[in-house]
């Protein structure tokens, strides 16, 4: 009877372990082309829903998770706060509208969204 619980102790035990291993078991490649620093002057082309495209630019400053800067939208400059982190740019522009930008390498695309639109952006250095 003492053997059997053992074996079901190092049952129990293996099952624990390779759980706990699995758990880790995500894609940590994700952010690997991610840049580091994404501080510098973009072009920007925005495309909207209705297929309305815009060649815009777009400047971005760093201070380690902290992003800040401007872009060009239909010929108005908007300023803008957030954080980068893992490759994906998080903000809010002044007028209230959502920026989300996922960067690989020397290019980015994410959404701006606001007042009810929803614009694709597409950036590159």
């Amino acid at each position: 009877m003492k053997r059997f619980w053992l074996k079901m102790l190092f049952v129990s035990m293996l099952c624990v372990v390779a759980a706990m291993g699995l758990t880790g078991c995500e894609d940590d490649d994700e952010d690997e082309d991610a840049p580091a620093n994404i501080t510098g002057t973009w072009a920007c082309a925005f495309y909207s829903e209705d297929g309305s495209t815009l060649q815009e630019s777009w400047t971005i400053g760093q201070s380690g998770q902290d992003i800040f800067g401007s872009y060009t939208f239909d010929g108005t400059s908007w300023s803008y706060t957030g954080s980068y982190i893992e490759g994906v740019l998080s903000a809010v522009d002044a007028d209230g509208w959502v920026l989300r930008l996922e960067f690989e390498g020397d290019s980015a695309s994410g959404t701006i969204s606001g007042d009810g639109e929803v614009w694709t952006a597409n950036l590159s250095r």
